[in-house]
């Protein structure tokens, strides 16, 4: 009788390891490999890009389809559970779809959020990276930190208020952690270190006259 258990029990064990050994957890990870696409990614933020997922025949598109904005921000929201804690990445979200976030866009936020408008409007406000106009064709950032304000930033500031066209958006910026370059100015996402005011404005003209 006791034979008969011993051998019961080989069997049984025998019977899990071929099972292991034999892929049937291999299997299951291939079948769940197999409901997984490979989908074409464009570049916006980490949480964007799991909701901008599409055929790879499509993957040179590199900006959501106007139409599609609205729902990409509501998933965006419905990511974080519609969670205040999260409002910060989700202006940013919006902006990198709207280009800009207007009044009756942090309106929305806020009531999808269930914040008070000031408080969406303050948050928004205090960060200097979120915008609150849309951007014209070219766009320069004249950092205003304290080394930079030292080095001559207000006098940058001034050439470029004379020099900017209709095709510039001025922006003061804070501190781009650049202190030993100072004064810097940011022409199109390009970083000018230790710029005097003519090169900023032989910059700005060249950009408006071609």
């Amino acid at each position: 009788m006791r034979n008969d258990y011993v051998k019961a029990a080989q069997r049984s064990k025998a019977g899990r390891s071929h099972t292991q050994a034999g892929g049937g957890y291999r299997t299951i990870r291939k079948r769940r490999s197999e409901n997984i696409p490979n989908p074409g990614i464009i570049r916006l933020d980490l949480g964007l890009r799991r909701d901008l997922a599409m055929d790879p025949a499509a993957s040179s598109v590199t900006a959501p389809v106007p139409d599609d904005r609205e729902k990409l921000l509501e998933r965006a929201m419905a990511r974080h559970h519609y969670s205040g804690d999260a409002l910060i990445e989700i202006l940013h979200t919006a902006q990198q779809l709207y280009g800009y976030l207007s009044r009756p866009l942090l309106k929305q936020m806020a009531r999808k959020l269930s914040l008070p408008p000031s408080q969406v409007l303050g948050v928004a406000t205090f960060y200097h990276l979120f915008r609150f106009a849309p951007q014209k064709k070219h766009c320069v950032n004249i950092c205003q930190g304290t080394a930079c304000y030292a080095a001559g930033a207000a006098e940058l500031m001034t050439t470029a208020r004379q020099h900017t066209g209709e095709e510039w958006t001025l922006e003061a910026g804070r501190c781009v952690g650049s202190c030993g370059l100072a004064p810097i100015a940011i022409c199109d996402g390009v970083a000018h270190p230790r710029i005097r005011p003519e090169e900023l404005a032989g910059i700005l003209g060249g950009e408006r006259d071609g």
